[in-house]
């Protein structure tokens, strides 16, 4: 009997987010734990952006939570994929505190994470912090895109403030 490693569990995990199917996801990552062949970040991270594209960023919070508990180190993937799950339901606050929670973990933010928070803001109505967080992109040395810009202007234009 061939026993799954790593790289076909995270494969499967994957295939799982693909066809929207975040139950999935979950239930082959807890399989891991079970088998001899434990979760590690690719495969977390897999089941947290078929959280993410299910919209449920309550589970991928839970998931990034775990990871740590469980001694699996998130990286900017982990993060970026928490970040824009909750972005997507206007939790602006809890967006910013995943960065805040980067830092805490040596864990660099990217411009992806950065985009998903000014995003973030921009659907919770925060246009000055969006605009906060593109500035930020310059002070950190991240090029900024077009997807930062985009939602940074559409975030001053839903305010009207799109003079400042």
């Amino acid at each position: 009997i061939i026993e799954p490693d790593p790289i076909s569990y995270s494969s499967a995990i994957s295939a799982y987010e693909k066809g929207a199917n975040w139950q999935g996801a979950l239930v082959l990552l807890a399989t891991m734990g079970w088998t001899t062949t434990e979760p590690n970040t690719i495969s977390c991270n897999a089941a947290i952006s078929a959280c993410e594209k299910c919209d449920e960023w309550q589970t991928a919070l839970a998931l990034i939570d775990d990871m740590g508990r469980d001694m699996i180190e998130p990286n900017t993937i982990s993060y970026s994929s928490t970040i824009s799950a909750c972005g997507k339901h206007s939790e602006w606050q809890r967006s910013i505190a995943l960065v805040a929670a980067m830092g805490r973990a040596v864990v660099e933010p990217n411009a992806i994470s950065y985009s998903a928070v000014i995003n973030a803001c921009e659907k919770g109505a925060e246009w000055q912090k969006a605009l906060v967080w593109l500035s930020a992109m310059d002070r950190a040395i991240i090029q900024r895109h077009a997807v930062s810009y985009s939602s940074a202007i559409s975030a001053c234009e839903k305010r009207a403030e799109w003079q400042s």
